[in-house]
């Protein structure tokens, strides 16, 4: 009945005996009210690492930097890029019986058989900065945080890790070295963020061309200079989709994770503690083998797994 204010909620049903989560969005606008709603699968089964599409650089990479007794690693992106299925992956490859896994979430979104799961109350009688503070009581060796929203969270994120925990979550970024800059302004102590970061997981989703329809073909000039920058050789053939029934006839089905991962190294570290420029710690990650998200995506493409379209389309 309250049509003058934004309102969000949430709601399950079954469709064919899958159980569905709709994230439900509505706006005052000039006409009426806009509606957005997000359509989520649920399942009980948490998705693999290896199964979400990560090149074998980048997969190596998340498993070097989750063999990390310590620290805060996050897994960034803009809405909707796949972050907490990644993030839950990433807990459930690291799952040991001997270690104590405790989650705080907003809502709890996959059950965890081996983790003590606690969902913030609708009342906000608590929120996340109160739910860690109570955590670090409980000795955990591993902490998920659902999604650090704002300067207390992120402070407490980081003390979490500074005291000897593994702390995973996910944030709203624009790339991963602009995460940092994020956590910084925040008002998270220059020091606390060089001492306990370890790593910084940037993702996006692309579709992937639909493999009962696809076909090759002889890219034209400037779809090969579009992609020549990330690659260190030009294919001499890409992929798309013709369309098909299997498809809906776009040409696409599925999707895959790209992405681009920042692992602090003591030189970052510094650079994090003098809050250097953006430019400044982009170059020093690039001396320790850091690659953009274009290169996976163009790389992605040169495979045949996407389309030059869809580069674009994701990446600009």
């Amino acid at each position: 009945f309250e049509k003058k204010k934004p309102q969000e909620g949430r709601f399950s049903a079954s469709y064919h005996g899958e159980q569905y989560d709709f994230r439900l969005s509505i706006i005052p606008v000039l006409s009426g009210e806009r509606a957005e709603i997000r359509l989520l699968h649920k399942t009980q089964r948490i998705a693999r690492l290896e199964e979400l599409g990560f090149s074998p650089k980048l997969y190596e990479s998340i498993l070097n930097l989750l063999k990390q007794p310590k620290g805060l690693l996050l897994v960034t992106g803009p809405s909707g890029s796949g972050k907490t299925t990644t993030v839950f992956a990433a807990t459930n490859a690291i799952e040991t019986p001997e270690k104590c896994v405790i989650t705080v979430e907003d809502p709890v979104e996959y059950r965890l058989p081996y983790a003590s799961q606690v969902q913030l109350p609708s009342d906000r009688s608590f929120n996340f900065a109160d739910a860690l503070r109570a955590i670090l009581r409980q000795n955990p060796n591993v902490i998920l945080i659902g999604e650090i929203r704002d300067a207390e969270t992120g402070v407490v994120a980081s003390e979490a890790a500074l005291t000897g925990n593994l702390v995973l979550s996910t944030m709203l970024s624009t790339d991963a070295l602009g995460a940092i800059h994020r956590l910084l302004n925040l008002g998270i102590h220059p020091f606390w963020l060089a001492s306990t970061m370890v790593g910084v997981i940037y993702q996006q989703l692309i579709r992937k061309v639909c493999p009962d329809c696809k076909e090759e073909y002889p890219p034209p000039e400037e779809e090969v200079a579009l992609l020549a920058p990330y690659l260190s050789a030009a294919p001499q053939f890409f992929s798309r989709g013709k369309g098909c029934q299997n498809c809906g006839t776009t040409g696409f089905k599925g999707r895959t994770a790209i992405g681009e991962i920042v692992a602090v190294s003591m030189e970052l570290r510094d650079l994090i503690i003098q809050q250097a420029s953006l430019i400044q710690m982009r170059e020093e990650a690039a001396r320790h083998g850091f690659q953009g998200i274009r290169v996976d995506a163009a790389e992605k493409v040169a495979l045949g797994l996407t389309t030059v379209s869809e580069f674009i389309r994701v990446l600009g």
